[in-house]
């Protein structure tokens, strides 16, 4: 069976019809671990960046299964004290023979794992100090609203 909802104009059509409802809870992440600024970005990040939100939004949503795998991951992971990241988290999911909504092979894309990590904080605070994340583009977008440019 065909994925209806690979990556591309088509994904990204559905996904900006979609109601958008579980990155836009995110904590943003103002400044790096060091207490330093977080960086400044092009706007062709920005651009880029917004793209990966609604890709991610979708993808959420028709991988529902993946993403519960990955929170019940993250949270006994946090429960034994140990740190978890992203693309830990991704490569799980891949790992783990998990299909979507539609019954497709779920293969989540690596621009994915900041974004996990970001819900999982958003969904979990109390997991925040073992989850490993740098400070990226979405925690500019997240901090205002998507209004960055």
């Amino acid at each position: 069976m065909e994925n209806t909802f690979k990556e591309g104009p088509d994904m990204l059509q559905h996904a900006e019809a979609g109601s958008g409802d579980c990155i836009e809870s995110i904590p943003p992440q103002n400044s790096t671990r060091s207490g330093k600024p977080a960086r400044e970005f092009t706007p062709e990040q920005i651009k880029a960046a917004k793209r990966r939100i609604a890709l991610y939004q979708t993808w959420r949503r028709i991988n529902g299964q993946a993403y519960r795998y990955a929170e019940r991951l993250a949270l006994e992971e946090a429960a034994n004290k140990r740190r978890v990241s992203g693309q830990w988290l991704v490569a799980q999911i891949r790992a783990k023979d998990i299909v979507d909504d539609q019954g497709n092979p779920c293969r989540p894309n690596n621009d994915y794992a900041p974004l996990i990590v970001r819900d999982l904080i958003a969904k979990h605070p109390e997991i925040a100090n073992l989850v490993e994340r740098r400070t990226a583009v979405y925690d500019r977008l997240l901090a205002t609203g998507g209004d960055a440019e």
